[in-house]
C-alpha cells in the first residue's frame, strides 16, 4: 500500500516538472513576437533566442542529472522547482514594454544575444 502512494507522488512531481517545461517553452515562444518588437529584431536573431533556450535547459538537464545523483534526486528537484519559480517571479516583475535596464534578465538576453533595444 505504501509503494503505491510512493508511486504516485513521483508520477505527481514527474507530470508538474513536465508541465513546467512545456508551459516555459510556450511562455518563450508566445513572447518572440514581443521580444522582436521590443529588441529591433530580426528574425534570425529571435531564433537565435529559441536556440540558446533549448541549448540552456539542455545542458542544464544533464547538471541536474549529475547533481542528482550526487545529492538526492528529491532535494535537487526542489531546488530546481524553486529558482525556476523565483526566475519567473523575476522576469514577470520586470516589464518588457519598458527600457531594458542594466542588470535585468532582459539585459542579460540582450547582451547574450547582441540584440540592442529600442529606446
Amino acid at each position: 500500500m505504501k509503494s503505491n502512494r510512493h508511486s504516485r507522488w513521483v508520477l505527481a512531481a514527474t507530470i508538474l516538472a513536465s508541465s513546467m517545461a512545456f508551459i516555459d517553452g510556450t511562455v518563450v515562444n508566445v513572447a518572440l513576437p514581443a521580444l522582436q518588437k521590443e529588441l529591433s529584431a530580426t528574425a534570425i536573431g529571435v531564433q537565435w533566442v529559441v536556440e540558446a533556450y533549448a541549448l540552456l535547459l539542455s545542458a542544464l538537464l544533464l547538471v541536474g542529472g549529475s547533481l542528482g545523483d550526487h545529492y538526492g534526486r528529491r532535494r535537487v528537484f526542489l531546488i530546481g522547482v524553486l529558482v525556476f519559480a523565483v526566475a519567473s517571479a523575476s522576469v514577470c516583475s520586470d516589464p518588457l514594454t519598458k527600457t531594458v535596464r542594466n542588470g535585468s534578465p532582459f539585459h542579460s538576453l540582450t547582451l547574450i544575444t547582441g540584440l540592442k533595444p529600442r529606446c
